[in-house]
């Protein structure tokens, strides 16, 4: 029988963020969608559905999360937020993982549980049509493109992507967006001083020449 594509992107997940606890820590594939329907069911009473899909990507430290994360949340009040460091606080064994290695090290040593989670969260959060913030830095191609698939399937508005730099890589400030509505532009406003706007292409409009799949 064909791996599905559940399986691949947990395998995938835990290629990149394996997890090194006991192993009766660790959490069994059977139990995850129990864990998925009780982080929905806890973060979905006030969200709206109205497939809109909010994306903030970033490297650690460049004020994604700071400064952009408040400014969607103004935008889109009632959505779901998803994000790893969420997920922590489910993982069944977290306070005998906290005691054994630490606080300090209680995100490094659940980053395989809280990307599973994420990703199957985001796939019933759309399959649901609630709103989401995604704040979560980019991942692989092939998880990226499953994603873009869900929202294409649901007729999601992916309405922007904000991309963040890290101060140690540029001393400017810059904001991307594959359009700019006057959400956009405000955001530009408010945080940029003698901001310069550069379009490529026809404003507000699909490239001719790129090929979308």
């Amino acid at each position: 029988m064909p791996e599905s594509v559940d399986a691949k992107i947990m395998a995938y997940m835990r290629g990149h963020w394996p997890s090194d606890v006991r192993p009766e820590w660790r959490v069994r594939d059977e139990e995850y969608a129990g864990l998925v329907e009780r982080v929905v069911n806890d973060w979905t009473e006030e969200a709206d559905r109205e497939r809109k899909f909010l994306r903030l990507a970033g490297q650690s430290g460049s004020g994604k999360t700071t400064q952009l994360l408040p400014i969607a949340e103004e935008m889109m009040p009632r959505s779901v937020l998803v994000a790893a460091r969420k997920f922590v606080q489910y993982h069944p064994y977290v306070t005998e993982i906290e005691n054994e290695y630490g606080k300090e090290n209680l995100r490094r040593k659940t980053d395989e549980f809280s990307t599973i989670m994420m990703f199957l969260t985001l796939k019933m959060l759309i399959e649901k049509g609630f709103n989401i913030i995604l704040d979560v830095t980019l991942l692989d191609v092939a998880v990226e493109s499953v994603l873009v698939n869900l929202l294409k399937k649901e007729n999601y508005d992916a309405r922007m992507m904000m991309v963040a730099l890290a101060r140690e890589i540029s001393d400017e400030l810059l904001l991307f967006s594959a359009t700019m509505p006057k959400e956009i532009a405000g955001i530009a406003k408010r945080y940029m001083h003698d901001a310069e706007e550069i379009s490529v292409g026809t404003r507000n409009a699909g490239a001719d020449s790129v090929e979308h799949v």
